[in-house]
């Protein structure tokens, strides 16, 4: 059950385009931040340097037994304290701005420190970049939202400190200007190796994006095909287990690049020791599969054996 995975034809081989999720953590977070910085400045309308930067562990923290264990694409920290959040989706999940909420809910409240003062609780910002519609009344290819009194669109005092960034890259005009959020959008939804030089042309920041998703591309390609098939295997093993969509989508997102969630059987233990036990079938170790299936390396290796049938 292959999943098809679109690619650029970039001299001679084929590149995969930097919106896929491995690509797109791999040139925006790497030991140059220049691309990342340059990102942020443009969306955010800020001007942001690469060492104002500071990438933080992905994973949100879990308080209790009752929260959900969450990896986020990027987070990072800005110079003035904020966070921020971006993440790259291909498939529509139908469930982008809830999940959006739930994030940025979980990252204010994991900077509410016990003796902090609430006038030092600092932005949380989530930056989506979809690669579909998803905000249908509005034209633009990126909105900006915060809270508003619905009668008057004032924003409320405060506002700033809770902020969700939508980036469709269907919506990018076919004449759009050269301004530098609307290169990035260019980039990120380049399907030719034209555009991909016409790109690097332009700033900087774009040459150096470009060039490393061809370096990427080079040592990275096959274990993301790799990746792919391993998740086209965990999701085809379940639909022959006739869990509904609903469950997938409820599930571990295995497939979250192309939209495939696979189901963590109600919740329950042996349906995570099912995607475990066909991961290190096929020689993953704890870190690889932690990163695929959405867990921590601890909680993979505590999984439970599957039982023999």
């Amino acid at each position: 059950m292959p999943i098809p995975i679109e690619t650029i034809d970039y001299r001679g081989t084929k590149l995969i385009p930097p919106k896929y999720d491995r690509m797109f953590k791999a040139v925006f977070v790497d030991e140059d931040l220049t691309p990342l910085a340059s990102f942020l400045s443009s969306v955010l309308d800020m001007d942001i340097l690469a060492s104002d930067l500071r990438v933080m562990n992905p994973e949100l923290p879990v308080k209790s037994s009752e929260d959900k264990q969450v990896r986020l694409d990027i987070k990072i920290k800005l110079a003035d304290k904020s966070i921020v959040n971006v993440e790259m989706q291909v498939g529509n999940e139908y469930d982008m701005g809830k999940r959006s909420l739930h994030n940025l809910s979980r990252l204010m409240a994991g900077g509410l420190k016990r003796g902090k003062k609430r006038n030092e609780i600092y932005p949380v910002i989530a930056i989506n970049v979809l690669d579909f519609n998803y905000i249908t009344d509005e034209e633009g290819f990126h909105n900006r939202f915060r809270m508003k009194n619905v009668k008057t669109n004032a924003e409320m005092p405060n506002a700033e400190v809770f902020e969700i960034n939508f980036i469709e890259l269907p919506k990018l005009p076919k004449n759009a200007g050269n301004g530098m959020k609307e290169l990035w959008v260019k980039f990120l939804s380049a399907k030719t190796e034209e555009e991909l030089n016409m790109l690097a042309k332009q700033a900087p920041a774009l040459k150096k994006a470009v060039h490393k998703l061809v370096r990427v591309n080079a040592s990275e390609e096959r274990q993301y095909m790799e990746d792919m098939l391993i998740k086209a295997e965990i999701a085809e093993y379940y639909l022959k287990k006739g869990i509904r969509a609903e469950s997938l989508a409820e599930g571990i997102a295995v497939g979250k690049t192309e939209g495939i969630a696979v189901g963590r059987t109600e919740g329950k233990a042996e349906g995570k020791a099912e995607i475990i036990a066909i991961m290190k079938a096929k020689g993953w170790n704890s870190t690889q599969i932690a990163e695929l299936v959405g867990m921590t390396v601890d909680e993979v290796e505590r999984t439970p054996k599957r039982k023999r049938s």
